[in-house]
């Protein structure tokens, strides 16, 4: 196997921050083969998890738009994130 030395930022680029080409004490990652190679991020310190498309080349807030809180739609600090077949599960 021959390692490709060149890579490429796709996700927090630009520093500290709430933007959505910033991150904040990312928590984990989730690479989904059964979704293009879409790369999950728990973003901690803003309470939120994104998605980056592979294919669209695109990211989005896909859980916590509500910001931290303690209701079922919000998080406090999410930590990591698993998916199996059945869904997602995130860990609070």
């Amino acid at each position: 196997m021959t390692w490709n030395p060149e890579a490429k930022t796709i996700v927090g680029g630009n520093g500290y921050g709430s933007a959505l080409n910033q991150l904040a004490h990312p928590g984990s990652m989730f690479l989904d083969p059964n979704d293009n190679d879409a790369l999950f991020i728990v973003d901690s310190a803003n309470d939120r998890i994104l998605k980056w498309d592979r294919v669209k080349s695109t990211i989005r807030v896909i859980l916590g738009e509500l910001g931290r809180g303690k209701n079922n739609d919000q998080f406090n600090y999410p930590a990591y994130m698993t998916m199996n077949k059945f869904g997602t599960f995130v860990c609070d």
